[in-house]
């Protein structure tokens, strides 16, 4: 029985898919690897009985195996490292970034404590308040992510650059990773400039 199959990606995404063809052992007594689908209930009962029928019928010969979910996880072994490494470097670097944060907005606020008290003074509202500071720091944040989304899309680009099928990139990514900084920052900002336009400004002002 001959035939043509569809392509399929016998290798890594790094490579092209390249010709393959397939010969019957009775045409052809050269083989590299035999594949089997097998039931995983009783998985070392199979294989026993597989190395049973190995040694019958190629007696001599040694029976060597693996599975295909570890060969897969081979070829992808650098990918699934980096991936780690990256998640953990992400991790590290929102936490320093909202630590950042939450500094600048203290020391901001004590700078500011009088400001706030004059104002509250003057009649301004808590959301009055709340709003200007995040309105000054909502400014930094467009500046910061407007610096690095080109950086963070040239460098993935490149690395995509290694696979010959790869994904392409949308800026939906981008914009989720600018709103989830963004929200988390509003509510760190929210929390701390809540107690400070809460306070008395009397007694502010007095100890000024």
């Amino acid at each position: 029985m001959a035939g043509v199959v569809k392509d399929f990606n016998y290798s890594s995404m790094h490579d092209k898919i390249e010709p393959l063809a397939f010969m019957h052992t009775k045409d052809a007594q050269s083989y590299r690897f035999l594949t089997f689908k097998l039931n995983t209930q009783n998985l070392s009962r199979t294989i026993e009985a597989i190395k049973e029928k190995w040694s019958a019928l190629s007696p001599g010969a040694p029976f060597d195996y693996f599975f295909m979910d570890d060969k897969f996880q081979k070829l992808y072994q650098s990918e699934l490292q980096l991936k780690k490494a990256t998640q953990t470097t992400t991790l590290l670097n929102l936490l320093i970034v909202f630590m950042g944060i939450f500094g600048v907005v203290a020391f901001t606020l004590i700078k500011r404590n009088k400001e706030i008290a004059l104002r509250k003074v003057m009649g301004a509202s808590v959301k009055n308040i709340i709003t200007l500071f995040i309105k000054d720091y909502a400014w930094l944040i467009l500046i910061a992510n407007s610096i690095a989304w080109p950086l963070a899309y040239y460098a993935t680009e490149y690395w995509l650059q290694n696979f010959a099928y790869r994904i392409p990139q949308h800026i939906g990514t981008y914009l989720f990773v600018m709103l989830f900084v963004f929200i988390t920052a509003v509510i760190f900002i929210m929390a701390q400039c809540l107690k400070a336009a809460v306070s008395s400004p009397v007694k502010v002002l007095r100890t000024e």
